[in-house]
């Protein structure tokens, strides 16, 4: 399974009303969920398309359906794939100023860093965000 493919069964599955589903029917659909998200993040891990992640950013921001989560990852594969580059950056940190004040700080000191040309310091900001930051502590 691909990457989109992969983006739409997430989408299908969040889209499905779990509200008529018994305690079996839950539990399959929470694991193609889970499944789901598994091949996301594997194949995520080996996409060197840049365009295709493009394209994932892209249709989340119709409805900011998919999971936080997942998103940041997507942003920070994409940064990795096309470093310094000060638009995608500015976009992830928009995007974590929408996703809540947990990550304004990050968001902020990458605009800071790429407002006076530190792409290296806006980019290492960039990939050390942490979705689960606070239940390391």
């Amino acid at each position: 399974m691909g990457l989109l493919q992969s983006t739409e069964e997430i989408i299908n599955l969040l889209n499905y009303d779990w509200t008529n589903l018994n305690k079996r029917e839950t539990r399959e659909t929470e694991l193609k969920f889970n499944s789901a998200i598994e091949n996301f993040n594997s194949e995520l891990i080996n996409t060197t398309d840049s365009k295709l992640l493009e394209q994932i950013i892209k249709k989340d921001k119709q409805d900011f359906i998919l999971p936080i989560e997942i998103m940041f990852k997507t942003y920070q594969r994409l940064i990795e794939i096309r470093l310094y580059n000060e638009k995608i950056l500015l976009d992830f940190a928009e995007y974590l100023k929408i996703s809540g004040p947990d990550w304004d700080e990050e968001a902020n000191e990458i605009v800071e860093n790429v407002k006076i040309k530190q792409l290296e310091v806006a980019v290492k900001i960039a990939k050390t965000v942490d979705y689960n930051k606070y239940q390391h502590r």
